[in-house]
């Protein structure tokens, strides 16, 4: 086997341990002091309660923490709004052409999204913990992908002398007026089928009459993925505006064009394993 192939084959385990351990880190990390949960907005409170208030037990206390995570991911990251990223119109550089050409390549507009997504889900919207080491972790291993150990931030063309002020201011006026960021919302019903909800009353309520409870109010406001995924998407979608103003804003520091150290809202260390 030659050296190329078994160096492709270490990268490629070397993900695949990555990205088990992302998954570890996210699913066992979690405090049990509900007070430092992320909100998302309120929406766990509103979605995320499987055995009623009246009731608790630590099964109940996992299905709500395997609840509230769901709001982070795969909801929030990765199934209620989309992000995409294009530069067109750039001028008054000599490199405008390869600049449009590197920030339109797919795999720099998913590097930065992947940059967008984790600050629109944590500082913009709770949804995740910013201070979890998972979400570092998530931003890590789509900006480096299957070209690690090369990151897709900055990107090249804007590496540059920083003494030379000329260039540098050339460069990232020309940056700034050229990246526009595109937010929009995606339909739930492409991944969750709908939550029976009728299925959670029961035919007779009289039969929760003996307990001294109303039995309406023992219904679990618990709700499923699709639900669940309605209430992130409204959330998200009230905050788009901001949030693309702040994209725009920050993503010529990303690139690597408007800093002489390049600064994104997630910094960039591999994970050595």
């Amino acid at each position: 086997m030659k050296f190329g192939q078994v160096l492709y084959v270490f990268v490629a385990l070397l993900l695949c341990v990555v990205r088990a351990q992302l998954a570890s880190d996210f699913m066992h990390k979690t405090t049990k002091d509900k007070k430092l949960w992320p909100k998302c907005g309120g929406t766990v409170q509103q979605n995320c309660d499987p055995c009623y208030k009246a009731q608790k037990s630590p099964l109940c206390d996992r299905m709500e923490i395997q609840c509230m995570k769901t709001f982070c991911l795969p909801l929030c990251l990765e199934l209620t709004w989309a992000c995409d990223v294009e530069a067109s119109g750039c001028s008054g550089w000599d490199k405008c052409e390869e600049f449009e050409k590197e920030v339109n390549s797919e795999r720099v507009k998913k590097a930065l999204c992947a940059q967008f997504k984790a600050e629109g889900c944590s500082r913009v919207v709770d949804c995740c913990s910013d201070e979890n080491q998972f979400l570092y972790k998530w931003v890590e291993g789509i900006v480096y992908d299957d070209y690690f150990p090369t990151p897709q931030l900055p990107i090249p063309v804007c590496m540059h002398d920083a003494r030379n002020q000329t260039i540098s201011q050339q460069m990232c006026d020309a940056c700034k007026n050229t990246i526009k960021v595109t937010l929009s919302e995606m339909e739930c019903s492409d991944n969750f089928p709908p939550w029976p909800t009728e299925h959670q009353q029961p035919q007779n309520m009289a039969i929760f009459s003996k307990n001294m409870v109303d039995g309406a109010k023992q219904i679990p406001k618990h709700k499923g993925m699709e639900d669940r995924c309605l209430s992130v998407n409204k959330k998200m979608k009230t905050k788009f505006e901001k949030m693309k103003k702040l994209f725009e804003d920050k993503a010529c520091d990303c690139l690597g064009c408007c800093n002489a150290e390049p600064t994104c809202f997630y910094p960039l260390t591999y994970t050595m394993v």
